[in-house]
């Protein structure tokens, strides 16, 4: 009885350093307490939320104002106006994503805090499942007969049976709870590794934003350097651009006019609406087909080959099925900064006025991955993703004329796959 009485004691102690103590672990080495609680750590979680709400809530008060202003003569002022608004908004996305990393990082912190002191749980459980597994042996049924005869009463002999039928019960009620924390664990391991690819990722964002915010500074401070501020060489700079602007369109017209004519509808898939993802989010700004007479973009050209996506600078432009990058350019005067994907399905698709090109030549890229940011480059009136759908047998580079070099192919409506 000495020997039952001797390790119920040691075993409630056990439980008791188990549930509430700081049981001595790797060596008798206790952890340090961590730099903050994960009480600390959760509220501070749900600032960085809130910041971040507040901050998409003044960027999108911005784009409404922006969207809703009307279009403004052309002129110096009005033209820095407008790169001031870009870069304004830009530095309000880098602010959303510097929130968003700062409560990335402290989503880690808590993830390692849980996964750290369930750890320290299931080691314990593990040490005292190995003390109770021992006592079971060490009064395991076998000895019944010997105990019977070695105990002066029935009692003393039941209590020791129920004893360690108690052993028992309390040995799986560990292994269950060890069996669900060790799956807890693996369910935070995993999120903890998705949540170190989103940090890479924003960080990665971020560096991009910044780059597309420099990108503007320098445009702004090309065109103060190249017009003195003075107006009239502004409007001197503008016609002649916008002369070069209108020769090239002339030039892609001419181009592709005798191509869509020809293209063979069995060459590549019939209309069929999810073919392809949306590149990019937005408001659709013009379609694709004949341009109206009087509209903005009459004057440099009588077709669309495409559609226009607009939203704001710096704006995540997606491929829109898996694919190889063929051609990758840039047309100062027409589609600024452009790639091309090739779907191997028939299809190939171009993406223009990109601020920032993600994707190189040679590259092969899914369907939904980031491959560049929206823009204003080349012959654009503001931020906008133009996106045209060719014939793939169609499709070739060209070296402009006027300047760069120039994605020409039969087009077809992009909205018969969207």
């Amino acid at each position: 009885m000495k020997k039952i009485f001797i390790t119920i004691i040691f075993l409630l102690a056990l439980i008791i350093t188990a549930c509430f103590g700081n049981f001595p672990l790797n060596g008798g080495i206790i952890p340090a307490k961590a730099t903050l609680t994960a009480q600390e750590i959760k509220d501070q979680i749900k600032a960085k939320e809130a910041e971040v709400k507040k901050l998409e809530e003044e960027l999108l008060k911005y784009k409404k104002e922006v969207s809703g202003a009307k279009a403004q003569q052309k002129t110096l002022n009005n033209y820095i106006a407008q790169l001031n608004g870009q870069i304004k908004e830009l530095n309000l996305e880098i602010k959303i994503t510097n929130s968003r990393i700062s409560g990335t990082t402290l989503n880690i912190q808590e993830l390692n805090l849980d996964i750290s002191e369930k750890d320290r749980i299931i080691d314990r459980l593990k040490y005292f499942m190995e003390i109770t597994i021992q006592s079971i042996y060490e009064n395991d049924r076998e000895n019944q007969l010997l105990s019977f005869l070695n105990n002066n009463n029935l009692s003393d002999f039941l209590n020791q049976v129920k004893f360690t039928e108690n052993l028992q019960n309390e040995l799986f009620k560990n292994l269950e709870k060890f069996k669900l924390l060790k799956s807890e664990v693996e369910n935070n391991k995993a999120e903890l590794e998705r949540a170190k690819i989103d940090l890479e990722k924003q960080k990665e964002t971020l560096a991009d934003q910044e780059k597309i915010t420099n990108s503007q500074k320098d445009k702004k401070t090309s065109v103060l350097i190249k017009t003195k501020s003075i107006e009239a060489k502004f409007q001197s700079l503008s016609k002649e651009a916008e002369a070069k602007q209108k020769d090239m369109q002339k030039e892609i017209y001419e181009l592709e006019e005798k191509l869509r004519y020809v293209l063979d509808p069995t060459t590549y898939p019939a209309a069929r609406k999810g073919l392809l993802f949306m590149p990019t989010e937005g408001v659709i700004s013009q379609g694709y087909g004949s341009v109206a007479a009087g509209s903005v973009t009459s004057d440099f050209y009588k077709f669309h080959n495409g559609i226009d996506i607009a939203s704001g600078m710096g704006t995540i432009i997606k491929a829109a099925e898996s694919g190889k990058i063929i051609a990758s350019g840039e047309a100062p005067y027409a589609y600024g900064k452009w790639i091309v994907i090739d779907h191997e399905n028939g299809l190939v698709t171009l993406y223009g006025h990109m601020s920032l090109k993600k994707a190189s030549l040679g590259q092969r890229v899914k369907r939904g991955e980031v491959i560049g940011y929206m823009g204003s480059t080349g012959l654009s009136t503001g931020p906008h993703l133009h996106f045209t759908v060719y014939g793939a047998n169609t499709f070739i580079e060209k070296k402009s004329a006027i300047s760069g070099t120039l994605p020409i192919g039969a087009s077809i409506n992009p909205r018969d796959y969207l």
